[in-house]
């Protein structure tokens, strides 16, 4: 997996332990929105990958109230109430896991239909065991809104309300994890 380069406008390298780095890019009126990171988890990689590839846990630690529901044999759908400025709107993430090599790599693909347009997700992480009891996780996340979201998402770069969204649920995440290894 490559790491998100400079590139488009709005990229940001971030500074290691304090952030995704960000790139944008894409045509205008459909930008392309990349964000990744790397993170050590202080667990094993199956406990890590437990966790990470669990939708139920994902949706648990969603800075908004959200729901899951497993839909087999590879499917899951994210059910969440987000703000945009004024309005409350439901949003279901419907994905699937594209390839999941346990417990070293996965990639899920999904999308959003939201009122006026939607957003097409795909994620991927890499798990490495550093030691039995350390886990280095790298994740990249692809986005490419259309129609409001992509007139949201503009050529600025990436909502701080998203980045912030992004670094509390991976937050929660690496803490359900560790928590369990301690």
């Amino acid at each position: 997996m490559s790491a998100p380069t400079g590139g488009g406008n709005g990229a940001r390298p971030a500074v290691p332990g304090e952030g995704p780095d960000i790139a944008t890019d894409g045509d205008p009126g459909r930008p392309r929105i990349r964000i990744g990171g790397e993170r050590t988890i202080r667990a094993g990689r199956e406990r890590a990958w437990a966790i990470l590839t669990d939708p139920l846990a994902v949706a648990a630690c969603l800075p908004v109230p959200a729901t899951a529901e497993m839909v087999p044999p590879d499917g899951f759908v994210v059910a969440a109430t987000v703000t945009v400025l004024l309005f409350q709107l439901r949003v279901a993430v419907e994905g699937r896991f594209v390839e999941r090599v346990e417990p070293e790599r996965a990639v899920l693909r999904g999308t959003a239909v939201v009122p006026g347009g939607g957003v097409s997700v795909e994620a991927r992480l890499e798990l490495r065991a550093d030691t039995d009891t350390s886990t280095t996780l790298r994740w990249e996340l692809e986005a490419s809104p259309t129609g409001l979201a992509a007139t949201l998402a503009g050529d600025g770069g990436v909502p701080a309300p998203v980045l912030d969204a992004v670094e509390r649920t991976l937050g929660c995440l690496v803490a359900r994890a560790e928590m369990i290894e301690r």
